[in-house]
């Protein structure tokens, strides 16, 4: 059974969605610099968000961006 996601997790969920209004995606430099920490820890919370299936990724070119799934949503 997958666990809810924790607090950092949610917040990252949150902020994906708000870079998602705004500008249609999200990127690791627009999530770490709206939440404030360090950059390898959103990496990596951002990599099990992935393998959970609670955001997907894509590479356009150099850039990657996070988007919510479904499941995402539900807790964004």
């Amino acid at each position: 059974m997958l666990s809810p996601p924790g607090s950092l997790d949610l917040n990252i969920l949150t902020c994906i969605k708000k870079l998602e209004e705004i500008c249609k995606y999200a990127t690791l430099d627009a999530i770490t610099s709206k939440i404030g920490i360090p950059r390898s820890t959103v990496y990596r919370r951002l990599l099990d968000l992935v393998d959970k299936g609670y955001i997907k990724f894509e590479r356009q070119g150099k850039r990657v961006t996070y988007s919510l799934t479904d499941l995402g949503r539900m807790w964004a």
